[in-house]
């Protein structure tokens, strides 16, 4: 019969050349604490004449809780430039008509003339209304007047009360106003 010997390796994890060296390493990385593995070989070689490989430095210092792990220049750049985004919350979910609606100001120019076009859109049944609004040659500002009037002829339109108006503010975030 076959007998099955175990390999077991003949150079184990528990060199001699780390035991020996141990505190000599912990001393300089203490001392110096941003040289890497490669630097502190370089210096125990040139200084104190002891070869020793930066991966055995690695295990030492590892093995010491002395090494930090940081990230590469490259993964830091790449998440630099990587960055997720925080998404907006869309709004408020409309569960009848009339409980959300949405509204949109955009500034036309013709002619030199300044006309405002509002759009409600209704978050429930998705009815939409828009109108035009403009107040002659002069460079207008939006009023508060043509806000309520649109408000009151979108009702009217649609047929049912607003109970909340969702406002875009700058393109960033929205508003709910309660009426």
């Amino acid at each position: 019969m076959f007998k099955f010997k175990t390999h077991k390796y003949f150079n184990s994890q528990n060199s001699t050349v780390r035991k020996r060296y141990e505190v000599d390493i912990i001393r300089i990385r203490n001392n110096n604490p941003t040289w890497s593995k490669e630097k502190i070989a370089i210096y125990l070689e040139k200084e104190k004449g002891i070869k020793v490989s930066p991966s055995t430095i690695y295990r030492v210092l590892k093995g010491f809780g002395l090494i930090e792990r940081t990230r590469s220049i490259k993964q830091q750049r790449k998440k630099k430039y990587n960055v997720n985004k925080k998404r907006i919350k869309t709004g408020l979910k409309a569960r009848a008509p009339g409980e959300v609606i949405q509204i949109d100001l955009k500034h036309l120019m013709l002619r030199g003339i300044t006309y405002y076009q509002y759009t409600a859109i209704d978050k429930h049944s998705r009815l939409v209304f828009a109108k035009v609004y403009n107040r002659g040659r002069l460079v207008e500002k939006k009023t508060s007047r043509n806000t309520k009037l649109f408000i009151q002829e979108a009702m009217k339109y649609f047929g049912f009360n607003i109970s909340k108006v969702q406002t875009e503010s700058d393109g960033i975030a929205f508003h709910f106003v309660g009426l």
